[in-house]
């Protein structure tokens, strides 16, 4: 059974009886997406499954991260959330990154889910001039970037 198969069947007993799954492209980070065509459904069910604040695509996306294992992440999209949230976040990371920059210090970004930290920790892993982790416990774990400075090459 395919991913596709397999994520269109769950959604099939969770009562979502028209839901339609296409794979797309791979991101520039190698994320794999999921896309739920949201014309498949009515706009109720388009809001369950988003859930509050993106829950509910959440726990989809971890349940098919648990069971499909296979050394990449899958992004669970729907009606452009993701997409929406991903941009929240790149605009985040490049606000830490320009202060970390001018001031040679650290930024901290709290209130994350664990998926959106690792989303801005693959963002900026490119520049060698920061270094980025996590510190505290759930629920208020942060992300922290730093200025290290020039890394030698």
């Amino acid at each position: 059974m395919t991913i596709v198969e397999w994520l269109q069947e769950l959604l099939r007993l969770m009562g979502f009886t028209t839901a339609r799954v296409k794979e797309a492209d791979t991101d520039k980070l190698g994320n794999r997406w999921l896309v739920i065509d949201r014309h498949s459904l009515t706009e109720a069910e388009v809001g369950y499954l988003i859930g509050d604040s993106g829950s509910g695509l959440d726990a989809l996306q971890t349940l098919v991260n648990l069971v499909f294992n296979q050394g990449h992440t899958y992004i669970v999209e729907l009606d452009g959330f993701r997409q929406q949230q991903l941009t929240v976040l790149e605009d985040m990371a490049k606000q830490a990154l320009a202060y970390v920059r001018a001031s040679n210090g650290s930024y901290t970004i709290g209130r994350l889910s664990p998926a959106a930290r690792r989303y801005i920790h693959l963002l900026l892993k490119e520049c060698s001039d920061v270094e980025t982790f996590s510190e505290g416990e759930e629920p208020n774990r942060q992300l922290i970037v730093r200025w290290v400075g020039v890394k030698d090459a």
